[in-house]
This record gives structure tokens, sequence and C-alpha cells, in this order.
């Protein structure tokens, strides 16, 4: 969504709706979410219609044209195709990938669970929090799931291995490094692709600064 007309869109809305200051943030949010939300539904039925030969109503003639244009490009078919396999991919009988996180990308519930609790999270915790559906609190997809459930086995079968922490019993620490070797380790990835951390795993190949800025 352009930030310049998320922007407009809020002032707009704040002409309509009250709140108490120490709140915008929180409304910006949400706010944010919903706009992307509403404006990519809103241009995929816009790309319905100009592929039945529709014109959608009310659409700026020029950002119309520009749109068609995109739509045409052989690479943006391309992209369309290959995002749609991937969606639809029955991943070896573990169905098409889930996820509970929204319109909200990995790396942004990566800052704001920095910010949350102080500490950037390990991969681990990325991932159960974003895989974990709110309402029943279980683990949505299979594949998801099984990563954990293996990464968690490592993780005790470290613990074990390890004398006490404080020899009465106390168990070991365990590095979030160590952990976020265990969870790439049992994590499978397709064509440089790691599943379950989403464009968090772009900036683990391209950064070597931390992934999350506080």
């Amino acid at each position: 969504m352009p930030s310049d007309d998320c922007d407009l869109w809020l002032k707009q809305f704040a002409q309509d709706f009250t709140w108490e200051p120490q709140l915008t943030s929180r409304v910006r949010r949400e706010f944010d979410k919903e706009a992307a939300t509403q404006y990519s539904n809103t241009l995929c039925e816009w790309k319905k219609k100009w592929k039945k030969g529709e014109t959608p109503k009310g659409i700026n003639e020029k950002v119309y044209e520009g749109l068609q244009e995109y739509w045409a490009q052989s690479k943006t078919k391309e992209t369309a195709t290959q995002k749609s396999k991937n969606q639809n991919s029955n991943r070896g009988g573990k169905g098409r990938a889930t996820h509970n996180s929204g319109s909200t990308s990995h790396y942004t519930r990566g800052k704001q669970l920095t910010k949350r609790d102080g500490v950037a999270p390990d991969h681990l915790t990325l991932m159960e929090d974003t895989h974990t559906n709110k309402k029943t609190k279980q683990i949505q997809d299979p594949l998801a799931k099984e990563v954990i459930e293996n990464s968690r086995k490592r993780m005790e079968e470290f613990r074990l291995s390890q004398p006490s922490a404080d020899g009465n019993g106390s168990p070991t620490p365990i590095p979030a490094e160590m952990i976020n070797q265990f969870v790439l380790e049992e994590t499978p990835q397709t064509k440089g692709r790691i599943f379950g951390l989403g464009n968090v795993a772009k900036r683990l190949r391209t950064s070597s600064s931390p992934i999350y800025d506080r």
C-alpha cells in the first residue's frame, strides 16, 4: 500500500473518528493492516474485470492504463503464475501453506516481538508466533508443526547432553544462535527459499547486521 495514499486515507478517517492520543500508534497499525487488505482486494477485483474485458467503475483512467500495462507484461504473468503454483502446492501431501500473521510480514512481526520482549526472537519463537491460530492456539500448517516439533526435540536432546546450569538440576540455557541453527536444519528449502520465515529468510542471506531494528 503506497505510504502517501495511506497517510491521506488516515487523515480522512480521522475526520470522522476520534481516539485517545496514546492510542494513535495502535490505531495506525490496525488501519495500515486493514488498508493493505482492502487495497489488495480492490486490485484483485480490478484485475478480474480486466481479464473479462470490463472497466471497473470509478477508477482513474490513467491509473487503469498503468495497471493494464503492468498486468500485460510477461514478467508479471510469470510471477503471478509462480505465486499461484506455490500457494496451491500440495507439499507432499501437507496441503497449502498457511500462516496466522495476516497481512503483517514476518520481518515486521519480528520487529514487534523485539520491541515487546526487548530481545530479537529466535527463529523458533517467530515461526510459532506466525503459525499459531490465535483462537485455537493450535499450529494449523502441518509442515510448520513438523519443523517446530523436530526443533524442540533437538533442543531437548541438547539439554539432556549438558550438565546442569547451576548444579541443582536447572536446564541449560540454549543460545538463540543454536536454536536458529536447529530450525534451519529442520526446515525444508526449495530453490534457496526457507520455509516458514518469510522475508526474514532473505535478510538472513543479504544482511550482516542484526535482522531486526528496534
